[in-house]
């Protein structure tokens, strides 16, 4: 959908990337929930799961309200320059490493 040249999804959308995890820095590990590089890019009542590599922020300007974003390893990630409003960033660890 596109209004006042801002692309957008709404109503309740849910991404869910459940590949397997894969190895690490190898070919094996490049799937993605959700990859968005447009610019001006809205997303409202949204929710992205994945264990690793959820939501790929390439690159552009993102917004995203009453979002819910899910993952356990790098789960965003990208260039992209992004607003995250009244939105849920959960991790599905059970350790956190610092």
């Amino acid at each position: 959908m596109k209004r006042n040249n801002i692309f957008h999804f709404s109503n309740v959308v849910a991404l869910q990337n459940d590949a397997p995890t894969g190895v690490a820095y190898t070919s094996q590990n490049q799937s993605v929930a959700a990859f968005v590089a447009a610019e001006k890019a809205a997303f409202y009542h949204c929710a992205f799961y994945s264990t690793h590599n959820t939501l790929f922020d390439y690159k552009g300007r993102h917004y995203y309200e009453s979002c819910y974003i899910q993952g356990s390893i790098d789960f965003i990630f990208g260039r992209g320059r992004t607003i995250f409003q009244v939105s849920f960033i959960v991790t599905s660890l059970f350790y956190i490493v610092t």
